[in-house]
């Protein structure tokens, strides 16, 4: 008995650290924006000019995550604090063939 008890906490100890190396691999992988390998211009351009918008030093530097949308006339960067800090949420939308701002919204934390 003393010997099957042995081995049953020999197991469950290596699925714990086999859990705790799987879910440290993974974090990471988690918590990375993703962006598509054409988009980071777009990002930066929408990255500046939300800068420009929003004033206070703590909403500039805020981390965020950028979500693209493509259509056929235009591009959509959409800019959204990871957590619920004042950053507030930036829109902008570029036009395709020139690549000029056509529409910009913010809201909140300016």
């Amino acid at each position: 008995m003393q010997k099957y008890s042995r081995y049953v906490t020999l197991v469950l100890i290596a699925l714990l650290i086999t859990a705790g190396l799987i879910i440290a691999s993974l974090y990471p992988l988690a918590n990375a924006t993703a962006i598509q390998p054409g988009d980071e211009p777009v990002v930066s351009n929408a990255l500046n000019d939300a800068q420009k918008l929003f004033r206070s030093e703590a909403i500039n530097k805020a981390s965020r995550l950028p979500v693209v949308i493509r259509m056929s006339d235009r591009t959509c960067v959409e800019l959204r604090p990871y957590s619920k800090a004042p950053a507030g949420t930036y829109l902008a939308c570029y036009d395709n063939r020139n690549g000029r701002l056509i529409e910009e919204k913010a809201t909140g934390g300016y």
